[in-house]
């Protein structure tokens, strides 16, 4: 960019989206936000994508929904947003990409591969950032394609996503996952109250309509454990520990030598 700005725009967020919108720490590799169903993940997630976008001219970035029909939500939402400030230079149907005035390309994809065949749509793609919405519901194998897409920027990659706080068990496994390594994961939480455009009386419906156990986990977006929890104190912190440096894992060799068969 060069010389003063000819006009500023304002786009509005609530206060829950703030810590999202204007994250900026180093060296953290995702920033995840939990938020209830309504409370406003998809209009946050589409502002930090177009914040990437406008900070990084000439960079390419992957909006990414879980499904194809999610993904139409993204690109829908996306264009109500940009396109009344006169920032979009050209929009590829076919190759799912809109490219704005600074020649950033964001390309607004789906997670899911349409079969084994034909593999994950996101492989084969370099980008300087990413934007996941509801990625509750995005599997493993696609959040690791995700991860090995910043190659080309290497530490300055960061993933950003959104998720409602759902009882998924492969999601429940990587939140555990982000809440043991605060240096390279960063939680952020807001519940359907601090959405300012959601009536108040509707929110406190939703309690009587909801176990009070699911309304805390959903609505307010708190840690609260499975209810068919067997080990109460079971955490994924204290009791899976990963394998010291310098040490093997002798399991398969104790187990076959004494009961004739690998763990």
């Amino acid at each position: 960019y060069t010389g003063p700005p000819q006009e500023v725009v304002e786009i509005s967020c609530h206060a829950g989206q703030l810590p999202l919108l204007t994250f900026d720490e180093p060296g953290v590799a995702r920033v995840i936000a939990l938020g209830a169903p309504g409370g406003g993940k998809t209009f946050a997630i589409v502002r930090r994508a177009l914040l990437n976008a406008l900070e990084r001219p000439n960079s390419i970035g992957g909006l990414i929904a879980p499904t194809n029909d999610r993904r139409q939500i993204l690109w829908r939402d996306f264009l109500e947003l940009v396109e009344p400030f006169g920032w979009i230079d050209e929009i590829h149907q076919t190759k799912k990409e809109i490219i704005l005035a600074n020649r950033s390309v964001v390309q607004v994809l789906a997670a899911k591969k349409p079969s084994a065949q034909y593999g994950n749509p996101l492989q084969g793609r370099s980008w300087d950032w990413a934007c996941v919405d509801e990625s509750q519901n995005v599997d493993d194998e696609a959040q690791t394609e995700i991860d090995v897409r910043g190659r080309r920027v290497g530490t300055k990659y960061i993933v950003f996503e959104t998720a409602t706080n759902a009882q998924v068990p492969a999601f429940r496994v990587r939140l555990e996952q982000y809440k043991a390594n605060s240096k390279l994961f960063s939680i952020i939480r807001y519940g359907l109250q601090e959405n300012p455009w959601v009536e108040k009386d509707y929110t406190e419906r939703l309690r009587g309509l909801m176990s009070e156990r699911e309304y805390r986990e959903r609505i307010l977006a708190e840690d609260v454990p499975p209810e068919l929890l067997l080990y109460p104190r079971f955490t994924f912190k204290d009791t899976v520990v990963p394998i010291p440096d310098g040490l093997r894992d002798i399991t398969r060799r104790i187990t076959h030598e004494r009961f004739g068969r690998a763990a």
